[in-house]
């Protein structure tokens, strides 16, 4: 599908990534028609995963997810929590490669909580962490791995309605 009808023009001037964000995020590099290369697929790490479970602790379960990206915006990014998770050996593998749940687990998502806790944050604060590290983890997918120059984005998934994971 991405192939035949979202690879762009040449007059767009490089490629279009496809990016899903979804409960793991993932990427579609496509070449500008007329480009000799194949598409480049793979998973670019936690999309809505983890700050779903955040947004269910920080409300005590009354909400499943970040509605309209309310509780990151009133958190603050823990950057030195956020560096040490972008250290995740699954950032720097190189593609393909996929990942799921099963690595960016609830268990995960606890010890990632009480580092929070340990650093001096709150649940507001896991929520913004969280939702950095989701788009951190995109663009330093895009910035290793994009086999060309990418002129465009399209966003699809339930984290393109997410406005703080869009601004980040």
């Amino acid at each position: 599908f991405d192939w035949h009808l979202l690879r762009p023009t040449p007059a767009l001037g490089g490629g279009r990534a496809v990016q899903n964000i979804g409960g793991i995020g993932n990427v579609t590099f496509l070449p500008p028609q007329g480009v000799d290369a194949p598409p480049l697929a793979f998973d670019t790490g936690p999309g809505n995963a983890l700050i779903d479970w955040a947004a269910g602790a920080a409300t005590n379960g009354a909400w499943t997810f970040d509605r309209d990206g309310e509780l990151a915006s009133e958190g603050r990014v823990l950057e030195r929590l956020l560096a040490n998770w972008l250290e995740h050996s699954f950032f720097a593998a190189p593609p393909p490669k996929t990942t799921g749940r099963e690595l960016f687990s609830v268990d995960l998502a606890h010890a990632w909580q009480a580092a929070v806790q340990t650093g001096g944050g709150g649940p507001l604060d896991l929520v913004a962490t969280l939702t950095e590290l989701t788009a951190a983890s995109i663009a330093e997918a895009y910035a290793r791995f994009a086999p060309g120059p990418v002129a465009e984005v399209m966003v699809g998934g339930g984290g393109a309605r997410n406005p703080a994971l869009m601004a980040a």
